[in-house]
């Protein structure tokens, strides 16, 4: 990669930046004092993907136009790292007619079939798309590809293992792309409730500030025997940090305990593993804490048994 290289790419991330800021002021402007989200310049919801900047442009800079792309509800550093055209996009932000949907679709559903772009406010929606551009693409017998980029908690939604399945059957041009440390989590979980042998549940931030959040409290009997596990690591967005924090202390307001637990190491896959050994040796203690075997999966079993003599 040379110095002009760099040098663009540097650019198209200021530009992102610098342009999710202007957004952002517009958006906070008018919904005070009372906050009114249906209030202002931009109403309805906004999600911002600050610190997400280097993960749109690199990839896009191995895209073409022709190429497809489905983003999350976080969309506009893919959109504007792909060649979506800012104006259109922005009128669009603005509910404008001269947006992208006629200023029907918002942040959340942008669409521009001259960069084969789309987006959903659904999560994990955007892969069943990528797969049906990949299907056309092969189809068509073009070289091109198309991309699914996801957040942690699609992995957790059907669209998402349907999708994968589909594309390894129709060896189909995809390829899927999620965030950090939610996949540790969710090894977290399973590992505690087969090993463990007790319920255990994962959340994603920023996600759970949205829902769960407000169930904290009750039943009083469960908050104040249950116990919450942040997975951390330093190279966390400072507002990500901020939602741990702030999520500490409600946790700590409804009387239930938390700790967390720093994924270590030189780069993404090091620490994501670190997450999940150290999740491994903590399952396994607390199968000793309870006096009971890791390996018997007795209730699996009896459940599989069942279903088989149902046919």
């Amino acid at each position: 990669m040379d110095d002009e290289l760099r040098r663009g790419f540097y650019r198209q991330m200021v530009r992102i930046r610098t342009y999710e800021e202007a957004i952002r002021a517009d958006y906070h402007a008018d919904k005070t004092p009372a906050w009114d989200i249906g209030a202002g310049l931009i109403p309805g919801e906004m999600h911002l993907s600050a610190g997400q900047e280097p993960v749109a442009v690199g990839l896009c800079a191995h895209l073409t136009a022709d190429d497809g792309l489905t983003a999350p509800h976080r969309p506009h550093h893919l959109a504007l790292a792909k060649g979506v055209d800012m104006r259109k996009m922005t009128a669009e932000i603005y509910g404008r007619e001269t947006g992208l949907g006629h200023g029907k679709g918002g942040h959340m559903h942008l669409f521009d079939p001259s960069q084969h772009f789309s987006c959903s406010g659904i999560i994990a929606e955007g892969m069943p798309v990528a797969v049906g551009q990949a299907f056309a693409f092969h189809r068509r017998g073009t070289t091109n590809v198309a991309v699914a980029v996801a957040g942690e908690g699609a992995a957790n939604q059907g669209a998402f293992h349907e999708s994968l399945n589909l594309a390894s059957l129709w060896k189909l041009p995809v390829v899927f792309g999620a965030e950090l440390l939610t996949e540790a989590a969710h090894r977290w979980k399973t590992q505690l409730n087969e090993n463990s042998k007790v319920w255990a549940f994962y959340e994603e931030l920023s996600e759970l500030n949205h829902n769960a959040i407000e169930g904290f409290g009750l039943p009083k009997e469960i908050a104040s025997r249950a116990f919450v596990v942040f997975l951390y690591h330093r190279r966390l967005h400072s507002r990500l940090i901020l939602r741990y924090n702030g999520t500490h202390d409600a946790l700590e307001a409804a009387g239930v305990e938390s700790d967390t637990v720093e994924a270590r190491g030189d780069g993404d896959l090091s620490r994501v593993l670190t997450a999940i050994l150290f999740g491994d040796h903590v399952s396994y203690y607390l199968a000793m804490v309870n006096g009971v075997r890791p390996s018997p999966v007795t209730s699996i079993q009896h459940l599989k048994r069942w279903l088989a003599e149902e046919k």
